[in-house]
């Protein structure tokens, strides 16, 4: 019996969860067999259920062919102690699950509700997602945040964007020592992570000492999730098409600039040997944005960015050293004072990246503090812009958010909305796709 007979409209409000059950309750292992129940999966859900007072409307595909009775005698021979109140209606032809769970909201009073599911795409849905990751369904890391979304629910508020300024994709490849040493780290697994935290989109920049196919990788990414990622990708700047590579860039998708990290011996005349001046001016008439791991090259940044003033430019975590070598505490932000110089140049911007990385104290750093208000006070809302580059975090992604928008006093309403997003999104000129 469905949830329209069981319950009149005027009855109260309910707290309902949305299920998926492959990739959630069932992990996926073997993407040529699905996979079964998990008890361990079914324990946290229970958690869910008994914390959250929350009741199950099942949307996964698990539903075709089912009754409502019928879902609830196959999750409890598994250990389910909670109750399936109803299914998602099957859509219309080309309707997708996102669709299927905004009808029945359309038709029930609800005072809450969380979506667990291991597929990102639920569109303006997004912000009561929890994702889980296919491979290992849902964690006991997971029932806080989908506890927090049932019994906290937002009353309609507008969810402060959240871009993450900088990350990176890889696939089959080995990273430098201060990053994750796993030989993947996919556009899921960054969704899975993203969700988790809070965050809603991420900038992507693949790594440049992997080469070409890691800009192929970041460009599926956005193919598949165009209002969830963009990219500041790289080339060979020695290349003999170099020039027609910059003309045409932004018709690879999701390509809105460059990033560049100039880590290689060779490479690191290129700051001042004017190696490099027609791919300033090139970016330049093209209106493409750079982003540079500028860490000890400040007065060489400041040249360029004084003979061209129409190149935006950007500066990558905080302006510290990168490689693993930028060092922590007092002594990472020794040289701030030339960062800061360059706050007078209004087409210089900095990425507040990486920010935990660069203490030794626990959580929430507040060593680094005082630091992070000087870059913010120099540089202001518009062009500072909150980041992670999660994979060499000490934290977990959820602090990286929690450090800006609880931790920091001195940064509130338009400001840290500005920070934690929307003025990365105008800098580059991002123009986000409806969510799909």
């Amino acid at each position: 019996m469905g949830y329209a007979s069981r319950v009149n409209s005027e009855d109260a409000t309910r707290r309902v969860i949305f299920l998926d059950i492959d990739g959630v309750l069932a992990p996926i292992r073997r993407w040529d067999r699905y996979g079964d129940l998990d008890p361990a999966c079914i324990q946290v859900l229970n958690e869910i259920v008994a914390r959250g007072g929350a009741d199950v409307v099942v949307s996964s595909t698990w539903r075709h062919g089912k009754t409502v009775a019928e879902l609830q005698e196959i999750l409890e021979a598994q250990g389910f102690t909670g109750c399936v109140l109803d299914k998602t209606p099957a859509g219309a032809r080309g309707a997708d699950r996102r669709d299927e769970i905004a009808t029945w909201l359309s038709e029930h009073a609800v005072d809450g509700y969380v979506i667990i599911d291991d597929h990102g795409n639920m569109g303006e849905l997004r912000n009561q997602l929890v994702l889980t990751h296919p491979a290992h369904g849902l964690q006991p890391a997971d029932a806080p945040r989908a506890i927090a979304m049932l019994t906290q629910p937002s009353r309609g508020r507008t969810a402060m964007l959240i871009v993450d300024s900088q990350i990176h994709l890889w696939q089959n490849g080995k990273m430098s020592a201060h990053h994750r040493q796993i030989p993947t780290y996919s556009v899921d697994d960054a969704l899975a992570e993203m969700a988790s935290a809070g965050v809603d989109c991420a900038v992507i920049h693949p790594p440049s000492a992997l080469g070409e196919p890691v800009n192929a990788l970041a460009v599926e990414a956005v193919r598949r999730f165009p209002d969830r990622f963009c990219i500041l990708g790289h080339f060979d700047l020695q290349s003999p098409d170099r020039d027609k590579i910059v003309a045409r860039w932004r018709e690879r998708p999701g390509m809105l600039g460059f990033r560049f990290t100039f880590n290689q011996p060779y490479q690191k005349a290129w700051w001042t040997d004017g190696s490099l001046d027609w791919f300033w001016a090139a970016c330049e008439k093209a209106e493409l944005p750079v982003g540079l791991l500028a860490g000890g090259n400040m007065a060489a940044v400041a040249k360029i960015a004084a003979r061209h003033p129409r190149l935006k430019l950007h500066i990558d975590h905080l302006g510290r050293h990168g490689g693993g070598t930028g060092g922590t505490d007092d002594a990472a932000f020794a040289d701030l004072p030339e960062l800061l110089a360059l706050a007078r140049l209004p087409n210089v911007a900095v990425k507040m990246s990486g920010a935990p990385s660069y203490s030794s104290h626990p959580y929430p750093y507040k060593n680094i503090h005082d630091y992070l208000r000087q870059i913010f006070e120099a540089f202001g809302p518009e062009r500072s812009f909150w980041g992670t580059d999660i994979t060499r975090m000490p934290c977990s992604y959820r602090q990286c958010v929690t450090m800006f928008t609880e931790e920091l006093p001195w940064l509130r309403g338009r400001d840290l909305e500005r920070v934690m997003g929307g003025a990365i999104v105008d800098w580059l000129g991002w123009n986000r796709p409806a969510a799909t």
